[in-house]
């Protein structure tokens, strides 16, 4: 069984839905946490939201780190 191949520009977009799907699940999470007023949690997902945020480069020099082509 053969491997498909997949094009640099897909797997980029593939890459961005899934960041902006992380940064939407936080989002989602703090929206509950706010609801019944865990503060205790609303903490940790916004240094979380702050720590995923810092910490996504652009897609091209995440590619370049895995020597991926762009």
């Amino acid at each position: 069984m053969s491997v498909p191949q997949v094009s640099s520009e897909d797997l980029k977009q593939a890459t961005a839905v899934h960041l902006e799907n992380i940064q939407r699940n936080i989002e989602r999470r703090l929206q509950v946490a706010r609801t019944q007023g865990d503060q205790v949690l609303i903490h940790l997902l916004e240094a979380e939201r702050e720590q995923v945020m810092a910490d996504r480069p652009p897609i091209d020099q995440l590619f370049a780190e895995f020597n991926l082509p762009t």
